[in-house]
């Protein structure tokens, strides 16, 4: 069982986002994107959680699929459903500014210039 999203984003545009899904003992959960032209750009299997950070290479609708996927031998049943909850930020929404700050060992000022620097592009 699946279920995709899509989103239409600009060419060399950053996006970013967090998902968990809630426990399942005999299932695993794969998460694919892919670009307009169908390449896979991100690819994660067996997880109950990830994060990514991508940078689009062209513009168009990018898929965001999770699959739901049972151990082998376990037998499908329909109360062996899981919630999967997802954010998907853009732009400078895209980027962890408290983690810039400290990698790059920035100032309260200097990260409120990053962000508007960020939001203009």
């Amino acid at each position: 069982d699946y279920k995709c999203f899509h989103e239409e984003l600009p060419h060399d545009y950053e996006f970013s986002g967090k998902w968990s899904a809630t426990s399942g003992y005999t299932q695993f959960i794969d998460v694919r994107i892919t670009n307009p032209q169908g390449t896979v750009i991100h690819e994660l299997k067996g997880k109950d959680g990830g994060d990514y950070a991508l940078t689009t290479t062209s513009a168009g609708d990018h898929t965001i699929c999770f699959y739901n996927r049972m151990i082998q031998g376990s037998v499908y049943s329909p109360t062996l459903s899981r919630d999967i909850t997802f954010d998907l930020f853009e732009g400078a929404k895209s980027h962890d500014y408290e983690q810039i700050a400290k990698v790059e060992h920035l100032k309260p000022i200097e990260v409120n210039l990053r962000m508007m620097e960020d939001t203009v592009r």
